[in-house]
């Protein structure tokens, strides 16, 4: 049985680094350095094409366990033991959807990089997996390197693979990546982060938070039952067969991952428990670092001062740590998926109704004005006059609703069925064609104007979170809403999920 270890550091850190140099290593650099497994630097394989090499790949499936170390988005290309570790997604920028700029700060700063270390990894797993289907996998991360270990165990659940350990060191996605308020939006995208779920292919999981953390900005993906209740808040669903502990450790984001911290001369004993409890799960043959760290103690100590430029924002479990009356407090987190699932559902849709209020009649008629159909095409199936006869309906059933009751227009519900009787009139197929003229011009409205991007948001909360298995991308492109209103014999066919399905 082969062992494979997977690393992912944090923002900017890299071994050996300018940044490691001065504040200290933390401890993802510490464990796979004194990690026993074979390291696959030396083979100089090409992860972005692992097939490219026959000789390495061939020398690497001969390998008994290995690891594999991934430096954080934005860090300096550094030498460990003669080898290079690149800056992520450093020369291979036009694969991915992200942008690597030359300066390292912006890619800090929006965690660019991140995607190539996925692709790299499970370009890894993948060979491994299929080269010896009984090869265990262990995924540890820290920070943004906790949100990439989630997003790379995610699309290994796609693909099958198990994973027997993750280990999640306060897991921080920053900005809003992660946040309730996209969670329809990136959730079921492919080639993105997810950090959203960790699925049922994971066996163990350990999570470590930094309970005394103070900035906003540094706010985790969370257990939904201790997130608060609006769309800013970063939730993490668990799937219900994996076997997950929570800790809550007395420590802020630096003290949780660094065990020693060079420019203080100070030891951090909420790192080295973090490592104390990763080394009792036995995933690591046992090592001296890990054994001095066992035995080694330290005072803890207040968080650092939050800066000016930053926001000060208490989380929600800061006192949790105390419930063990120690330095910190482990316990197996129980909860229902789908229950959690709905309490993000609630909080998003309770969000759009402020939006509908701001939502005037006016508004749909000029929408309605601004995507109806000019010209004639006598080859398509769905002719422009009859297109234009649908929406010059629903334009007089929003006038005559608005005479006969004015308090309506105000609603949540007057919007959302307006909505979706343009949106299913503008999206028929016509011509065989992806998307109609008059679509196009739905799209472009709806992404383009601020004027109409109160109903993209209602769009995104109502129609799409009705169907949490339909990715976003389709959601505005195609519709499956209810084509009663379509029920004329004119209208035959509609695109649903890329397929056409007779009415």
């Amino acid at each position: 049985m082969k062992r494979c270890y997977i690393f992912f550091d944090g923002t900017g850190s890299n071994i050996n680094s300018q940044q490691e140099q001065k504040i200290g290593r933390d401890i993802i650099a510490e464990l796979f350095i004194h990690c026993q497994a074979e390291d696959i630097k030396p083979l100089g394989l090409n992860l972005l094409n692992i097939n490219a090499l026959p000789a390495q790949r061939n020398e690497l499936a001969g390998m008994s366990d290995v690891k594999a170390y991934f430096p954080g988005p934005g860090a300096e290309s550094c030498q460990w033991e003669g080898y290079t570790y690149k800056t992520p997604g450093g020369g291979d920028k036009k694969i991915f959807s992200e942008d690597i700029w030359s300066l390292n700060t912006i890619n800090q700063l929006f965690g660019n990089g991140w995607l190539y270390n996925i692709h790299c990894a499970f370009q890894l797993v993948q060979f491994l997996n299929d080269e010896d289907n009984d090869t265990v996998f262990y995924i540890l991360g820290y920070s943004r390197g906790a949100i990439t270990a989630i997003s790379l165990a995610a699309r290994m659940a796609g693909a099958n693979i198990s994973v027997a350990y993750l280990a999640l060191v306060d897991p921080v996605a920053g900005g809003t990546v992660g946040s309730v308020e996209k969670f329809n939006l990136e959730a079921y995208q492919g080639n993105r982060i997810l950090p959203y779920k960790i699925n049922s292919n994971v066996a163990l999981c350990d999570i470590f938070y930094a309970c005394t953390e103070r900035r906003a900005e540094f706010s985790p993906q969370l257990p939904v039952k201790y997130i608060r209740k609006d769309l800013q808040s970063k939730p993490l669903l668990i799937d219900d067969q994996v076997n997950c502990y929570l800790h809550f450790i007395n420590g802020d984001h630096k003290q949780i991952a660094y065990v020693e911290r060079r420019h203080e001369k100070r030891i951090c004993q909420a790192a080295i428990d973090v490592c104390n409890i990763i080394a009792s799960r036995k995933v690591f043959d046992q090592s001296p670092y890990l054994f001095a760290l066992s035995r080694q103690r330290d005072e803890y100590y207040e968080p650092d001062p939050v800066s000016k430029s930053l926001t000060y924002l208490p989380r929600t479990i800061s006192r949790l740590w105390r419930y063990s009356g120690g330095s910190y407090y482990s316990s197996k987190y129980r909860a229902n998926y789908v229950h959690d699932l709905e309490i993000l559902d609630r909080i998003q849709r309770q969000s759009a109704f402020p939006i509908a209020k701001n939502v005037k009649n006016s508004d749909l008629i000029a929408l309605v004005d601004n995507i109806m159909p000019t010209g004639w095409y006598s080859k398509t199936p769905f002719r422009t006059d009859r297109k234009s006869k649908w929406l010059k309906q629903i334009k007089a059933d929003i006038c005559f609703d608005a005479q006969e009751d004015p308090e309506i227009i105000d609603s949540y519900a007057f919007s959302r069925h307006y909505l979706m009787r343009i949106i299913t009139v503008a999206l028929v197929v016509r011509g065989g064609n992806p998307i109609t003229r008059t679509g196009r011009n739905l799209l472009n409205l709806i992404n383009g104007g601020a004027r109409y991007n109160k109903f993209k948001k209602i769009i995104k909360c109502e129609l799409y979170i009705s169907n949490k298995h339909i990715a976003y991308h389709d959601l505005l492109t195609f519709t499956n809403t209810d084509l009663s209103v379509l029920a004329d014999k004119d209208a035959k066919e509609t695109l649903y999920n890329g397929r056409m399905l007779a009415r």
